[in-house]
């Protein structure tokens, strides 16, 4: 046992490290902006009555790459405005700068009209948002420090003229994003690579670390310009290239994190009535996949009966979905829809009207709850063995 201490130590100071770095005002930041950026969307709508063609797909997915220009603009001031919040430093100034530099560095030259101009931007323009905000909220909380107000105003003088020098050379940051898209798509449209998401994600949820928190301002820019492409090939009359979206996650994680969403039904029964009243409360919010009731009220967190099919199930149904959409069973995901639209819905309008990815979906959930039924029996045994009750 002594010789475990030293060892214990130090996996204790590595939580303690993930912990603080997923509570870091820059990620978390990132974090809590990237899904209200996801507003940007709406203007899906008057993108499809302007955009050329006949049929409904052919003119809604030309429509989403402008509404991802638009949502990369919502970052911009969304993200700013709270990283400068988070830092405690002036907010507009940070907003100002942070729009004029992302307007500077926009691709060179413009497509002809405003709305083709957000379509040339896409989904690239998430990487570019968060740099120019990164940018300008942290400069100037530098210079806040070292020079007061006239400090921070250098500061942002600086990063404006870094970009308008960018500028007047004719290099875009956004086209150097775009063109680093294809090398991080190729990547990540892989099963290795959601394997590796998903148990990065699965792990550190159990030891009490918020996973998407770490991983998330990566990997969601990454699968939104897959789940474009898709749409784009689509409206083409092309088959969809990318197996991996932002998507695909839905059929991974059906019910929220780990995949629980069969789990409070299985602990509706037993004679513990706290594990019967957080059950209850989980049961709508699961089907929407929110289940932060499960996971700080029974909780799932740090709980070593419920550790394993935490980590495997998702594991499991990744490795099916993926099998499904390779073999050309199911249709690739084109759409990205809010993560609380239950999983049958958001697999039938995610991959374009694909009746085959709702039979997937049930698939999956019952598989899920094929893997929970005997870690929640023996769970439940635990809590009603008479030493645990006394």
């Amino acid at each position: 046992m002594a010789g475990s201490a030293p060892l214990l130590k130090r996996l204790e100071r590595s939580l303690a490290l993930l912990r603080a770095a997923g509570e870091e005002p820059n990620l978390a930041a990132i974090r809590n902006s990237i899904p209200l950026a996801f507003i940007g969307l709406v203007s899906l709508l008057p993108f499809y009555l302007l955009s050329p063609g006949h049929g409904f797909r052919e003119r809604f997915y030309a429509a989403f790459p402008a509404g991802f220009g638009v949502m990369s603009w919502a970052l911009v001031v969304i993200l700013a405005y709270a990283l400068a919040k988070r830092l405690r430093t002036p907010r507009w100034s940070v907003v100002v700068v942070s729009l004029l530099c992302f307007w500077l560095a926009l691709p060179r030259p413009p497509a002809e009209g405003w709305m083709a101009q957000l379509a040339q931007l896409g989904s690239s323009g998430l990487f570019l948002a968060m740099l120019v905000a990164l940018v300008a909220a942290n400069a100037q909380r530098i210079g806040q420090r070292c020079g007061g107000l006239a400090g921070a105003a250098v500061a942002l003088a600086a990063v404006i003229a870094v970009f308008a020098g960018l500028f007047a050379a004719h290099l875009s940051l956004a086209v150097g994003f775009a063109h680093l898209m294809a090398p991080l798509a190729a990547l990540g449209d892989s099963l290795p690579a959601v394997l590796f998401i998903v148990i990065v994600e699965t792990v550190l949820w159990m030891a009490g670390i918020h996973g998407p928190a770490l991983v998330a301002p990566v990997v969601t820019p990454v699968y939104l310009h897959l789940v474009q492409e898709n749409g784009y090939a689509l409206a083409h009359g092309i088959y969809p290239p990318h197996i991996v979206t932002i998507a695909f996650f839905a059929f991974v994680f059906p019910g929220g994190a780990g995949a629980t969403i069969a789990l409070p039904f299985q602990l509706l029964r037993g004679g513990i009535p706290r594990v019967r009243r957080v059950a209850a409360a989980a049961l709508l919010p699961s089907l929407v996949n929110a289940n932060e009731p499960l996971m700080f009220g029974l909780p799932v967190i740090a709980n070593p009966a419920l550790a394993v099919p935490f980590v495997i199930t998702p594991v499991m149904l990744a490795c099916v979905a993926y099998a499904a959409v390779a073999l050309h069973l199911v249709a690739p995901t084109v759409l990205w829809l809010p993560s609380s639209v239950p999983t049958v819905i958001f697999a039938y309008f995610a991959t374009g009207g694909d009746w085959r990815a709702v039979v997937l979906a049930l698939v999956n959930i019952a598989l899920a709850a094929l893997i929970y039924l005997p870690f929640s029996r023996v769970y439940r045994r635990h809590l009603e063995s008479p030493c645990e009750s006394s």
